[in-house]
């Protein structure tokens, strides 16, 4: 066994919770970090997106002078957002592309539009969601306590 099944497992049974192999697996899959395929796949859906919102046409770099260019203007404004918003980002950056086109602002690039889908995203009560708890097992503590307390009273 793993020294995350392990952990899991004693975890579980602190709770009075069976450590069947299939939840076991769930929760394993659930702490992993996500594989860079997925990442780039969110991020060119989110290219895609920002492209069909704005009616700006996808970089297609040539040179390493293109490409750097792209970096800066589209992916890595992309990226940030992405990270801020936490799972959130297409819907900010929906909105804000909205609210900017509504008060007359010039878009540009994602870089343009960056900063304003973050804030939306804490205007909405991010903070709250802003990172993973320092306790990979407190979503699973916190469901446990409300088990408890619906089953006791």
């Amino acid at each position: 066994m793993s020294a995350l099944r392990d952990k899991l497992t004693e975890v579980l049974e602190q709770h009075s919770v069976p450590a069947t192999p299939a939840l076991l697996a769930d929760l394993e899959n659930a702490c992993r970090p996500r594989k860079r395929v997925e990442v780039n796949s969110e991020l060119a859906g989110l290219e895609q997106v920002f492209s069909e919102l704005t009616n700006l046409p996808k970089p297609s770099p040539g040179s390493e002078k293109e490409r750097r260019a792209a970096a800066e203007l589209w992916w890595q404004p992309l990226r940030r957002v992405m990270a801020a918003c936490n799972g959130q980002a297409e819907r900010c950056l929906r909105q804000a592309v909205g609210d900017m086109r509504r008060d007359g602002k010039r878009i540009y690039s994602p870089r343009s539009v960056e900063n304003t889908a973050v804030a939306i995203w804490a205007e909405r009560g991010g903070e709250q969601m802003s990172r993973p708890p320092a306790d990979p097992f407190a979503g699973l503590r916190q469901m446990m306590d409300q088990k408890e307390k619906s089953h006791g009273t």
